[in-house]
């Protein structure tokens, strides 16, 4: 699979002023930090997308876990929730629990060196990213010892740094004109490779609605249908299900799954053999 650029994950934080400086510091470049005051901010992060994990001083957190961070933790499971411990604190033993019962799964302490390396790589995790690998992981799995091209046309599909969204858009991506795309996916009985896109698009809008915080409008955004009608819509042309059906039986995995079942695993054998580009750019 080919490197992509991409930016340092975004971190929300609710910290201490030292804390913020020394979190900052640590970075080394492998996420970015913006500075809340409130969990109402926090939530309002998340809530349009722009982080990809939270990290909270346990000293906001000594005798009661506040309602803000339950709400937080609540709504948005998928998002990782790091406690940070940076100094001792009275009624430690209790926060901890207090904070796995509200499902506060990371806790970091940085009172020792090692603690710091521990938060680079817990906010270094892209939650995105770990949906593509997830898929590709699949794909690899259904499609093991599959042709270059087959492969670089999965990759597009799923990894790239700007998802498709649209057949010409991946078509664009591949270098090849769409309808040399269509009609070698017609050619060898394949499902169109509209089906593909719209599938992929699919995955990554049933993990996002795993966090019950996050809209079907929210979503729609995200992947940049032109509006939260227009996705519902798409749900109902390619699945035959209204939006909340669609988030009632669905999670990521079971969507990927539908995705292997319907249009990977039944044309597996072709698939592996597909060589959708070749001699595209003599093709009109």
């Amino acid at each position: 699979m080919s490197p992509r650029t991409i930016a340092a994950p975004m971190v929300s934080t609710i910290l201490s002023a030292d804390e913020r400086a020394r979190v900052d510091a640590a970075s080394g470049g492998v996420y970015r930090t913006v500075h809340r005051e409130s969990f109402a901010a926090v939530l309002e992060d998340l809530r349009r997308a722009r982080t990809h994990a939270v990290v909270v001083s346990v000293s906001r957190c000594i005798g009661e876990t506040p309602r803000g961070m339950r709400t937080m933790v609540r709504e948005f499971p998928r998002v990782p929730t790091v406690a940070l411990l940076s100094r001792d604190e009275q009624r430690l033993a209790e926060t901890m629990l207090s904070l796995g019962r509200d499902g506060v799964q990371h806790v970091v302490d940085v009172r020792e060196a090692s603690g710091w390396n521990r938060l680079r790589q817990q906010l270094a995790h892209d939650e995105s990213g770990a949906i593509e690998q997830e898929t590709l992981g699949a794909l690899r799995r259904e499609l093991s010892g599959a042709t270059a091209e087959c492969w670089r046309f999965f990759e597009q599909l799923v990894v790239a740094t700007r998802h498709p969204t649209t057949v010409q858009h991946l078509a664009r991506a591949l270098d090849v004109q769409p309808s040399t795309l269509n009609s070698r996916f017609f050619r060898r009985g394949l499902p169109a490779p509209k089906r593909y896109v719209a599938y992929a698009r699919l995955v990554r809008a049933a993990r996002l609605l795993e966090n019950p915080g996050t809209s079907i409008a929210q979503v729609a955004v995200r992947l940049e249908y032109s509006s939260p009608q227009s996705f519902c819509r798409h749900i109902g042309t390619w699945l035959g299900e209204t939006a909340l059906s669609f988030r009632r039986k669905h999670d990521g995995a079971r969507m990927l799954a539908r995705l292997c079942a319907e249009l990977v695993r039944p044309y597996a054998t072709v698939l592996r053999g597909l060589t959708p580009l070749r001699g595209a750019a003599s093709e009109g």
